[in-house]
């Protein structure tokens, strides 16, 4: 007896959609990834929809373009990002990160724009234009640029405050009175409890 594999109704890259299910019906894309259904008989795909998120169906949930209900509304377009803005991650495993776009280019998946991020830590993430927004922009106002060596940390310290004391900064002689005394800190005989 020899258990017959069946051939998958699409191949990588091919164009789908996915006419039933619970998410996503009417939503055309990519296969990008084809393997056993671990969670019932047959195949299982993902897809990479012109929307730009990533769909997980069965083999009875995907179909033709041509045999799929009327595609879902794309979402509206976020704001268009250029290098060197300040950015959030809104949605997916990397939401809440922020960085500075460092790369921008046309999605491979539906009509939007693709983003590369850079964060703070160095950490680089790659992001499709729903997923994202914008915090800000050096010409903008919003927060300062990365600029430091190797996307560290900038060298040069913030912009001092003039109220702040730094402890370089020489104290007024009135906050050095009694410095003098050097028991005038330091009891002796004073228990310190623990």
């Amino acid at each position: 007896m020899s258990e017959e594999k069946s051939q998958p109704k699409f191949d990588k890259g091919d164009r789908a959609a996915i006419v039933k299910g619970r998410q996503g019906v009417g939503v055309r894309g990519e296969v990008f990834w084809i393997g056993p259904n671990k969670y019932g008989p047959g195949m299982r795909f993902g897809l990479k929809g012109d929307d730009g998120r990533t769909y997980w169906v069965d083999e009875q949930e995907i179909g033709s373009e041509a045999d799929a209900p009327p595609a879902p509304p794309l979402p509206p377009p976020g704001p268009v990002l250029d290098k060197g803005d300040r950015a959030e991650i809104v949605s997916g495993k990397d939401s809440g990160k922020q960085g500075e776009v460092f790369w921008t280019g046309q999605s491979r998946y539906g009509n939007q724009m693709r983003y590369g991020i850079k964060d703070d830590d160095g950490e680089t993430y790659w992001v499709d234009q729903p997923l994202i927004k914008k915090i800000g922009s050096p010409e903008a106002g919003g927060p300062p640029r990365n600029d430091g060596p190797m996307g560290g940390l900038s060298e040069e310290p913030p912009p001092a405050d003039p109220d702040e004391r730094r402890l370089d900064d020489e104290l007024p002689p009135e906050a050095m009175a009694g410095a003098e005394d050097p028991d005038l800190f330091n009891d002796p005989d004073e228990e310190i409890p623990f």
